[in-house]
C-alpha cells in the first residue's frame, strides 16, 4: 500500500516520468506512457483504490455502458527530475 509502504523519491525519479489520473479519479505515477505504461498509485493513496476503479471499469464495460480497450489514464504533468 502506498500509505504505509511509500515509493522512495529515488525510485519515482528512475521508474516514472509523469503524474496522472486513472479513470480521472485515482492519482497515479506513470512511467513510459508511450510504451509499456507502468502505473503505481501515488504516495498516501491506498492501493485498493486502483483495484476498485479497475473493477468498476470492467463491470461497466461488461454491461456495454462504455467502450473499453485498455487503461484509461490522463497525464496531468511531468515529474521534475525524472529520467527520460
Amino acid at each position: 500500500m502506498a500509505i504505509f509502504q511509500r515509493i522512495p523519491r529515488e525510485t519515482i525519479h528512475k521508474q516514472f516520468t509523469h503524474y496522472g489520473l486513472f479513470l480521472g479519479i485515482v492519482p497515479v505515477y506513470v512511467g513510459d506512457p508511450d510504451g509499456e505504461c507502468r502505473v503505481a498509485v501515488r504516495n498516501w493513496v491506498p492501493e485498493w483504490t486502483l483495484d476498485a476503479a479497475q473493477f468498476l471499469l470492467e463491470q461497466f464495460a461488461a454491461l456495454g455502458l462504455i467502450d473499453y480497450d485498455g487503461f484509461m489514464i490522463k497525464l496531468t504533468g511531468k515529474i521534475e527530475g525524472a529520467a527520460q
